[in-house]
């Protein structure tokens, strides 16, 4: 089992690839690929499709599709002349998506849960887990009326929480064997958390935190109304982190690293039951095989 991402790094998700430096410093970085090329990406779950592994995407979507900013020099512009206007095109298409199968997907992009999730998981991923409205907001306060200063912090310090409490979320997700509705409580939770403490501190604690001078009248007059709209705004799209398919899949990393189990952990596990049943023949066989290995070494 490995953790394959897709990690863009384009036009307003740019921080996205702050994102693989982080899984490199964690008990997962051994089993965790990144790819920034569709091409890439693809041909390694290709290679890999029966062995049930977990897909992170970080990119731009729309309904039932990955899309990327169309650049200026981009040849879609003179391919598609009639769509002069169009701002995105697709990069993933619901097509490209044949080698998900068996996979668990948890997607960071606008509305892919609306069709592409659906679809997916009709098409044989395990479970889906993604968002069914426009996450951007939360990134990108350049409407709100207030100082420009605080603007810049917020967007900067949002941006570093997101990461952190993502890449954290998926780590502890894979190494203690919970299921996907803990991994969207989690990652939920974690996130509103990050905000608050994040408006709870001075301009003193901001810098001493994330390394960015404000001036204190300035925060102190800005912050409260920032923080009643964004964590509203944070409330709304945490209600549309769907899960699509089996909300009670675990991912079968800590049984093939040898996590160690103590008795009710492996209770647990062995009571569970998933929709896949070829899945859920192979989890109970690793982890009985984890069990005699552990009971032989002492260690259960």
């Amino acid at each position: 089992m490995e953790l394959v991402q897709l990690c863009m790094k384009k036009r307003g998700i740019r921080f996205f690839a702050k994102i693989p430096k982080e899984f490199e410093k964690t008990i997962v970085s051994s089993n965790y690929k990144s790819y920034n090329t569709k091409e890439r990406f693809l041909s390694e779950l290709a290679r890999r499709e029966t062995e049930y592994d977990m897909i992170l995407i970080t990119a731009h979507g729309a309904e039932n599709k990955i899309i990327v900013p169309i650049t200026q020099y981009d040849s879609y512009r003179q391919e598609h002349p009639e769509r002069s206007n169009d701002k995105y095109r697709t990069y993933i298409s619901l097509e490209d998506t044949r080698f998900f199968k068996n996979d668990f997907v948890f997607a960071v992009s606008c509305l892919t849960a609306q069709e592409l999730g659906p679809a997916v998981v009709e098409n044989g991923v395990i479970a889906y887990l993604g968002y069914d409205v426009i996450i951007e907001n939360l990134f990108n306060v350049s409407d709100i009326c207030m100082s420009s200063r605080v603007r810049e912090l917020y967007e900067v310090v949002i941006k570093r929480i997101f990461v952190k409490e993502l890449v954290q979320a998926v780590t502890k997700f894979l190494t203690d064997m919970q299921n996907v509705l803990m991994l969207k409580q989690w990652f939920a939770l974690r996130l509103e958390k990050g905000l608050i403490d994040f408006f709870s501190m001075s301009a003193e604690e901001v810098y001493a935190a994330y390394g960015i001078g404000i001036n204190k009248d300035i925060w102190n007059r800005n912050r409260q109304k920032l923080q009643i709209q964004q964590l509203n705004f944070l409330g709304e799209i945490n209600r549309h982190l769907i899960i699509i398919g089996d909300s009670k899949y675990i991912s079968l990393y800590g049984i093939e690293n040898g996590c160690k189990l103590d008795k009710q952990t492996y209770n647990r596990l062995k009571a569970v039951s998933f929709d896949n049943k070829d899945y859920e023949k192979k989890f109970k066989y690793e982890l009985e095989h984890l069990i005699e290995v552990q009971d032989e070494k002492g260690l259960y």
